[in-house]
Parts: C-alpha cells; sequence; structure tokens
C-alpha cells in the first residue's frame, strides 16, 4: 500500500469498520469508510454470484459473523466436550499404567495418598464439568463472545492437564516404594472408584440408600455439629427393600443429613421422612423410632439452647404398620403453614432419625427437605378422621342409599296419623304394613302396626283388629313387634338391612350392622346360651363386624370366639355345667380385641379347669382388659399339654381382673413368645368356701414357655398357699425336656408367699433342651414381702438354667426391723448359675445382704473380696522347717464373705476353691513377728511360702520380722486347695505371732 493510507506502529484493536473505494458513478471512484456489515453484504454478494471462486472465504465469514453477532461457534462447545471427556478417560488410563508400571509393589500409605489426592482431583474435575456446562448454556442463552468460549475451552484444558501431573507425581513416588507391598487388586479398584465418582453428582438427593455419602451416622446429636466431616454412612447398613435402595439400622443410632438446610427470612422449609419396620420388637415402648430436627447456629453448631426438636416419636411401630411417611414445615418465623418454629439463633435445619434398642430393623427410605414456601400445605390428617371415614364407607352407604331411594319410590310401609285416614286412603299394591300414630286421634298410643293379609286371616283375627283401606286390601293388627315364629330361622346374613328372619327388619330401621346372639335364638337349647353365642361370634369374624354382647346369659357349654373378632357391650356369662369341661370360653385366634367387657363367671365350681381358654396357633394380638375371671380354678390359660407346639407366634396379651381365682394366668407353649403388659394379676379365693382356699395359688404359672411380664402389679391375698410365679418344664417331642423362660421387668409385686420358683412337679423325665436354657430374670420391680418360711426364690434340683436378680430392685419385708433368715435365692442344682448383683438384696429391706442368702448353684459375680482370715495367736513353729498357717477367725460380716465361708477350714489352714471355679484370683497373706524385749527386729527372719495343693507356687523372705505375699491367677479350677506355711530362721522361733496377720482372697466369676 504504497499510495494507500499507513497506520501508526501501534498495536492492533479489535476491527471496528473498513476503508476503500467505491464506484461513484461515471466512471470515477471515491475513498470512503464503512462499518463490517456492508462489507460482509458485498461478500454475500459476491458469493451469491460466484461461489466457486470465494469457497475458501466460507470458515472465514463464519467466525466472523459469529464474532458481529456475538454468538459462540457451535464447534467450539464441541471441542470443550471433547477436551473434558478426554481428560476423564486419561485419568483411568494413568491410573492402569501405575498399575502395570510398579506390578503391584506400591505401600499401603502410598497407595492411600495417591486414593487421596485422586479424590481430590476427581472432585475438582467434577466440579469443572459443572461449571463448563453451566457457563456454556449461560454463553448461548446471552449470546457471550467467542474469547468467552475460549476461555472456558482454555479453562477446562488447564485443569485436566493439572489433574495428570497430579496422577504423574503420585505414580512416581510409587515407583520408589520398597516394602509394605499392595496388589494389582487395590489399584483396579481404585480406578473402578474413580469411574464411579464420575456420575456421583447426579444421584438422587434425599434418598439415604442411594447416596449413603450425602448423609451420616452418629451415636449422639451433639456430633451432628461436625457433621460435614464425618464419613459416609457403612455400606453394611444399605439393603434393598421393595421401595429401593434403603438405609436398614441394625441397632441404636442416629442417621442424619450431612449438610443442613438453610432457614431464609421469609421462606418455609418441608422437611420428609419414609420409614418402615421389618421386624418386631420385644419392647415396643422403648425401641421406638424418632423423627427430628437439629438446629445449627450459623457456625455450623448447635444451637445451645435448643439443640433439636422431636417432629413424632413412633413408640409402637411395626412390620404391619408398613411405609410410614412424617412430614413437617419449619421456619425462622411463625406462620399458617409452619408447624415448627426453630429457635432463637437457628439459621440451619438438619433432619434427622433416631432408633432406640437392638432390635426391629426400621428401613430408612427417605430422609428430604425442600422449599414450601409457596406450596399449599393442609394440616396433617388426624388418624380419628381415618378411622371415621373408614367406618363410614364400612357402611355400605350406595347400597343403603339406593334401597333408602327405592323404599321411597316404592314404598313397603306406610305411616298415617289415625286408622280412619289408613281406611280412606288409596294403597298400593307393593305396600305390605302400616303404622299408626294413634287409632282416633294422632299419637293416643292405640295405633299399632298392621300387615296386609287376606280377608279370611282379617276375619278370623280378633274383633276390632283388623280393617280394609279404600283400595279394597285388608289390614290385620300385629300385636307384638316380633313374634315367636320369627324366632324360627337365624338371621343368616345379619350384615344386611332388612334381611334374615323378620326380627332383623326392625333392627335393620335403626341401622344395626352389629351381631348379636338374639340374631341366632334359636340355637339355645335348655336355657344354654352358648351356641348362640358362638354361631354370632363366627358370623361377625367372617363378615368383618362387631359382635354386641349386652345382657346377662347362662351358658352350659363352651363359648368359641375365633379370631379377628371386635367386641363390644357388657355381658356376663354365669357357668352352670352339670359335667367337667376345659373352660367357659374357648379362644381359636388372634386380634381380638374389645370396648366392652365380659365377666364369665364360673360360680366357684371345680367342673371347669379354667374359666378363658386360648389354643390358636397364631395370636399375634390379644388385647382383652375386657375380660374379667370370677369363680374359676384358672382365670386365664394359653396352650394346652397335649399340643405343645401349637402357639406359634410372638404375641402381646392383656387381660382383665380376677376375683376369687386360685390360678390366674397359666401359659403352655414350648414355640411361642409372650409378652403380657401391664397385668393385674391376683391369686385369691376370695367369696369361695374352705375347699376352695384350700386350692394352690399362683398369679403366673408359666410351663415351658417364653414370657415376658412388664410392668403391671402381680400379687397374692391367700397367705403362704401357693406361689406367685411358677416354672415348669415341659416335655415336648423332638425337643425333650424344655424350661421357661421367665422375665419380670417392672412390676409390684406383694404377698406372703414365695416370688419364684422352678420345679418339676410332675417328675417328667428326658434330656434337658440345650437351646432352650431355662432362665428367671427380675429387674425394676418393687413392691412387699411378708414371710420367711421358705426361700423367697426357689430352683429344684433337676431346674437346668440360670437365675438373675438385679441391683434395682426394691422389695421390702413388710414388718419393720423384720429381717429373714431363710435364703433369698436357694438353688439344688449345683449347676445352675446365679447371677447376683451387689445390693440387690440388703439388711435395710429386711433381706440377707447380697450373697448370704444365696444358697446352692454356682454364683456369678464381679471382682470382689470373697474370704479373710485372721488371728495366728499360739501357733508354735519350728526353726527351719514349714508350717501351715493356721488363720483362727474366718471373717463373715458381710454378705459375700457368708457365701464363701465354707470354703475356708481354719483347723487346716486349707482354703479350697468352691464348684465352678474363680476367675482373676488374688491371694495376699500377711505375716507379723513381734519380738521379745530385748531381742532387735532385724533378726527376726524366715520364709513364706504359697502351696496350690502340693506344689509350692510363691515364696517371699521375712525381714525384720515382717513378710507379705502377693500371689495372682488368671483362674483356678474348682477343688485346688490353697495354704500358706511359714518356715522360720533359728532367731525367729520363740515370738509372739501379732494379731494383724491375716489371710484374703479376691476374686470373680
Amino acid at each position: 500500500m504504497a499510495s494507500g493510507v499507513r497506520t501508526p506502529n501501534l498495536p492492533n484493536a479489535a476491527l471496528l469498520e473498513v476503508l476503500g473505494h467505491y464506484d461513484a458513478g461515471g466512471g470515477k471512484m471515491a475513498l470512503g469508510r464503512a462499518n463490517l456489515s456492508a462489507l460482509i453484504d458485498a461478500l454475500r454478494g459476491i458469493i451469491s454470484t460466484d461461489p466457486t471462486g470465494v469457497a475458501s472465504l466460507r470458515t472465514d465469514l463464519n467466525a466472523l459473523s459469529a464474532e458481529v453477532d456475538g454468538k459462540p461457534a457451535i464447534a467450539d462447545v464441541q471441542r470443550i466436550s471433547d477436551q473434558l471427556a478426554a481428560a476423564i478417560q486419561d485419568l483411568q488410563d494413568q491410573i492402569l499404567d501405575a498399575d502395570t508400571a510398579i506390578d503391584g509393589k506400591a505401600g499401603i500409605a502410598d497407595v492411600q495418598a495417591l486414593t487421596s489426592q485422586l479424590g481430590a482431583a476427581v472432585e475438582d474435575l467434577q466440579k469443572q464439568i459443572l461449571a463448563v456446562g453451566r457457563d456454556a448454556t449461560s454463553g448461548l442463552a446471552t449470546k457471550a463472545a467467542s474469547r468467552d468460549v475460549q476461555a472456558i475451552n482454555t479453562t477446562a484444558v488447564e485443569t485436566a492437564a493439572a489433574l495428570q501431573k497430579q496422577i504423574l507425581a503420585a505414580v512416581a513416588r510409587l515407583e520408589i516404594v520398597e516394602g509394605g507391598k499392595v496388589g494389582r487388586d487395590d489399584l483396579v479398584t481404585l480406578s473402578q472408584a474413580v469411574s464411579a465418582q464420575r456420575l456421583a453428582y447426579l444421584r438422587r438427593a434425599g434418598r439415604p440408600g442411594d447416596d449413603p455419602s450425602a448423609f451420616v451416622f452418629c451415636a449422639t446429636l451433639a456430633e451432628l455439629g461436625r457433621a460435614p466431616d464425618l464419613p459416609p454412612l457403612p455400606a453394611a447398613l444399605v439393603a434393598v427393600s421393595d421401595n429401593g435402595a434403603v438405609i436398614r439400622m441394625t441397632g441404636a443410632g442416629i442417621v442424619a443429613a450431612r449438610w443442613g438446610y438453610a432457614l431464609e427470612p421469609g421462606r418455609v422449609l418441608g422437611l420428609r421422612a419414609v420409614l418402615q419396620r421389618r421386624s418386631n420388637v420385644a419392647d415396643p415402648a422403648g425401641n421406638g423410632v424418632r423423627f427430628g430436627v437439629a438446629w445449627l447456629d450459623q457456625a455450623g453448631g448447635l444451637v445451645q439452647t435448643k439443640p433439636f426438636d422431636v417432629v413424632k416419636d413412633l413408640l409402637r411401630l411395626g412390620p404391619s404398620d408398613g411405609r410410614v411417611e412424617i412430614a413437617t414445615t419449619v421456619a425462622r418465623g411463625p406462620g399458617k403453614s409452619v408447624l415448627l418454629r426453630a429457635p432463637y439463633g437457628a439459621r440451619f435445619a438438619v433432619p434427622f432419625v433416631e432408633a432406640f434398642g437392638t432390635d426391629g430393623l426400621p428401613d430408612i427410605e427417605v430422609l428430604d427437605g425442600e422449599d414450601a414456601s409457596r406450596a399449599v400445605l393442609l394440616p396433617p390428617v388426624s388418624q380419628d378422621l381415618v378411622a371415621r371415614l373408614d367406618g363410614i364407607e364400612a357402611q355400605d352407604l350406595p347400597e343403603r342409599i339406593g334401597a333408602v331411594e327405592s323404599a321411597v319410590q316404592n314404598p313397603a310401609s306406610l305411616t298415617f296419623a289415625t286408622v280412619a285416614d289408613a281406611r280412606a286412603a288409596m294403597i298400593g299394591a307393593g305396600v305390605s304394613t302400616l303404622s299408626m300414630r294413634g287409632a282416633v286421634t294422632p299419637g293416643d298410643a292405640r295405633g299399632a302396626s298392621y300387615r296386609r293379609v287376606s280377608q279370611a286371616v282379617a276375619a278370623a283375627g280378633p274383633a276390632g283388629a283388623s280393617f280394609q283401606s279404600a283400595d279394597g286390601a285388608w289390614w290385620l293388627r300385629v300385636d307384638g313387634s316380633v313374634r315367636d315364629a320369627d324366632l324360627s330361622t337365624d338371621a343368616t346374613n345379619f350384615t344386611l338391612a332388612l334381611s334374615g328372619a323378620e326380627a332383623r327388619h326392625y333392627r335393620g330401621k335403626l341401622g344395626e350392622v352389629a351381631a348379636s346372639p338374639f340374631d341366632f335364638a334359636s340355637r339355645v337349647v335348655a336355657g344354654d346360651w352358648a351356641p348362640a353365642i358362638s354361631a354370632a361370634a363366627a358370623a361377625a369374624a367372617s363378615a368383618f363386624r362387631r359382635l354386641t354382647l349386652d345382657g346377662v346369659f347362662v351358658t352350659r357349654s363352651e363359648v368359641v370366639l375365633p379370631g379377628n373378632l371386635h367386641l363390644t357391650g357388657k355381658s356376663y356369662l354365669l357357668g352352670r355345667a352339670t359335667a367337667p369341661q376345659a373352660c367357659m370360653v374357648r379362644i381359636t385366634g388372634g386380634n381380638l380385641h374389645g370396648d366392652g367387657s365380659i365377666e364369665a363367671n364360673a360360680g366357684y365350681s371345680t367342673l371347669y379347669d379354667q374359666a378363658y381358654l386360648v389354643v390358636g396357633d397364631q395370636i399375634q394380638y390379644l388385647r382383652m382388659k375386657g375380660l374379667n375371671a370370677v369363680g374359676a380354678q384358672v382365670a386365664f390359660c394359653l396352650g394346652t399339654r397335649d399340643k405343645p407346639a401349637a402357639i406359634l407366634s410372638e404375641s402381646n396379651v392383656a387381660f382383665g381382673h380376677s376375683y376369687g381365682c386360685p390360678g390366674v394366668m397359666r401359659i403352655i407353649s414350648v414355640e411361642g413368645y409372650l409378652s403380657i403388659v401391664d397385668p393385674i394379676f391376683s391369686a385369691d379365693s376370695l367369696g369361695g368356701n374352705a375347699a376352695w382356699d384350700a386350692l394352690p395359688k399362683f398369679a403366673l404359672d408359666v410351663i415351658g414357655a417364653r414370657v415376658a411380664v412388664r410392668g403391671g402389679h402381680v400379687e397374692s391375698t391367700a397367705g403362704l398357699n401357693g406361689i406367685l410365679i411358677k416354672g415348669e418344664p415341659l416335655l415336648a417331642p423332638h425337643q425333650g425336656l424344655v424350661w421357661p423362660q421367665i422375665d419380670v421387668d417392672g412390676t409390684v409385686s406383694e404377698s406372703a408367699m414365695p416370688l419364684v420358683r422352678m420345679h418339676n412337679p410332675r417328675g417328667l423325665s428326658g434330656p434337658n433342651n440345650t437351646n432352650r436354657r431355662g432362665s428367671i430374670s427380675i429387674k425394676g420391680i418393687g413392691g412387699a414381702h411378708s414371710q420367711d418360711q421358705a426361700p423367697y426364690i426357689q430352683a429344684d434340683a433337676d431346674f437346668a438354667g440360670d437365675i438373675f436378680y438385679a441391683a434395682d430392685n426394691r422389695v421390702w419385708v413388710g414388718v419393720s426391723g423384720y429381717n429373714r433368715a431363710r435364703p433369698n435365692i436357694q438353688v439344688d442344682n449345683p449347676d445352675a448359675q446365679i447371677f447376683v448383683e451387689r445390693d440387690a438384696f440388703s439388711q435395710e429391706q429386711g433381706f440377707q445382704h447380697w450373697m448370704a442368702g444365696t444358697k446352692g448353684g454356682t454364683v456369678r459375680f464381679g471382682l470382689c473380696q470373697i474370704a479373710r482370715a485372721f488371728g495366728l495367736a499360739g501357733q508354735g513353729f519350728t526353726a527351719g522347717q514349714r508350717s501351715t498357717l493356721l488363720f483362727k477367725t474366718p471373717d463373715g460380716t458381710t454378705g459375700v464373705y457368708q457365701r464363701f465361708l465354707d470354703c475356708y477350714d481354719p483347723a487346716t489352714g486349707r482354703f479350697t476353691i468352691p464348684r465352678g471355679g474363680l476367675n482373676d484370683v488374688a491371694i495376699l497373706v500377711r505375716l507379723a513377728v513381734l519380738p521379745r524385749t530385748g531381742v532387735a527386729v532385724a533378726a527376726l527372719t524366715g520364709r513364706l511360702y504359697l502351696f496350690e495343693d502340693t506344689t509350692p507356687v510363691d515364696e517371699i523372705g521375712v525381714v525384720n520380722g515382717y513378710g507379705t505375699l502377693m500371689y495372682r491367677r488368671g483362674s483356678l479350677p474348682a477343688g485346688r486347695v490353697l495354704t500358706a506355711q511359714f518356715q522360720p530362721d533359728a532367731n525367729c522361733v520363740g515370738h509372739d505371732i501379732a494379731t494383724t496377720c491375716a489371710l484374703t482372697v479376691e476374686a470373680s466369676k
């Protein structure tokens, strides 16, 4: 451009316009400026006229057009995607190369370092992927310049390069490691883990089973203040249910969100949890599940004034409840849709689920939060409303309304003010009955009811009892609303109104839907209502309706109540049997509950073995506080001896009270586990004669079963004739002799008879079932005891099992200042194990202290001093000869000393290890020789020895007249004999032995 326009020697900036010649007309050219769009238009014209000549300009034009329009080129975005994908692939290749290079020679510590670096690198790469995707999308939407796209591209490439450098540095360190080898499989696993992390950001939030890393497990709420630093949920907690992946808790603990949800001013946060119990629990009230919210301050720590709020405690959640969803709304301030207001200072909310106990297996399917500010939140639907709606739906309203509409359109019955009005009316042929409000005037109480009859029937009726309506029909007065003939047929379909016997017609008009014995009055024979009650119960259970028992019923045979039955009403059954029978009421299934009550009065007759007998194999739920018994030998019995394996289920049972029943409850089973909740058991003979009073008493008789008694009151007012809780073995086919397992917790007891006795009164013989060792566990009981004629707890010689008595029991002897002399626990089988916690029995409560009152069996106890003997005055010694130290006075001042008092013989100085052996044995022998006047202490010397049987196991010198020997053994077997011996030197003979010399034994078992 020698003749053109020159620019200064300055850096080039962005091109703004073009300078050139254009045709001015008349064959002349003129110099002028134009913007870039004019140039583009000119070039487009050239292309349209000669596309082949300027085809090479197309690429430049596209790029120039992209820059002018401010839109990133598609190729640039595609290139970014390709480079990111290549960086991820290169990451995996580098790991595999490292595996091949070191050939399984890397150290454990270096692999851990590599794992940490790769994890950080992958996290950075994920952030870049998200940033690039977001920025590219934003750039396309806001027409970012191509230079922005180029910047994104550069960032991604630099990230990939940095990632490669980190991997190469880690691999270089691995190559020089010596010792501490790891295998090829470790690096393959690492590669797979890194590959899995590529899609970690796509996991669904709010489901702990799908993304355990977004949640934490901790033991206390205090740990939630550092939740982001806690490890992910253990893989062992992840399970697959019918609703997908869940977290299945196998013990007590807390599962919570790793990060809290922000509580923004004016916003409402919705929190939700979905739970499901997978197994029953032994303690439904204690081993519950809690859904709550923890509050964090602006620094991420728990709010000190109020760390958490409980949304709901599910105390009796069971598998039958199915999938349970709990939801709430929280906010920093009050509002119409806010159910839970955060405390002052709370800035974050952390939803958590806490499980109590070691059983139950609660599944956590959902633990989520979301912004619910704009959602329309309705208050939770109450369970009462749901129950009422279910009840309304169960009434078959559409069918009943249809019947009513049909009756209105085609009535079967009409009502008139007077008989004269009916006589003057034209009555349709479909009407069969008439009701009158009066005969002469409305309401004169002489109207009665009339039914359509033939003229002959009307003529045969009483005078004045019939009339003819205007249409010519004859009507005969019905003297009673229910005729005797109506009772000749059962109400076979009592659930439908206006069906069955005519007696149902009148109750049907009142909406009666429950079954009643009166529906089956034809079953009553010789005054025995038992068949009618049984038929009504069977019909009610099969149609899922109530059974209403109201009134007094005489029964001469058994009443049978099936499972799945709902009882209402208040009834009295008067037993009038004339021949022996097993029971008054036989229950054949579970899920039996009631709102009313049944009082079975056996009339103090020995013809009835028990008032109620449960014989079904599945009795998961018997909640009948209204089942009461009077004057029966045994009030309630579950199971029979001829079918010991009939009861198969784990069951919760609850019955009512008893009066005048020597035996309250008997349970016979080898397969079932029964939990008795809050019993009110009183074994007495009130109301009976002398023969009735002579019957043996018991509150609970457990035969071969596993029974847990929780709370309640167990007592006897019948003196000494009986045992409050009895346990007997059961001889079952293919199982041998099965002893019961009885667990009493939190129950109040009051009686003069022994608390527990495990015995075999029937003399059953057979091998003991080693898989079902018998046991008695007494924990947390209280009350009073008022006798000293038998052991408080007793087990006979053939009892094969364990006895546990806890320190938290607080039973007092009922006479002030009175102490029992009989044993607290007596076990005649020396192999039976006895666990008595320290201070479980105390003299302040009127019992012998601790193990002083424990006789027989093999005791188990913690580390303590079990024996002590002292006093060697008068014993002579010969110089150079060993003599056994004879400590003359064994100590029996405490309970534990009295238990092991027989182990030491002061006549021989021998301490014999008791039955069952001892653990953590420590023996201390202390000897002191007092010098006579004029003799130096230093001159008194000798040797002190300890023997196991005849073998010396330890010795120590006596110096200056003193010697102390301490000997320890981890365990010593039963029958091993320990003796302490002293061999004085010549200068030590003839001096006095101090009274402070002693032998002490410390041990545990």
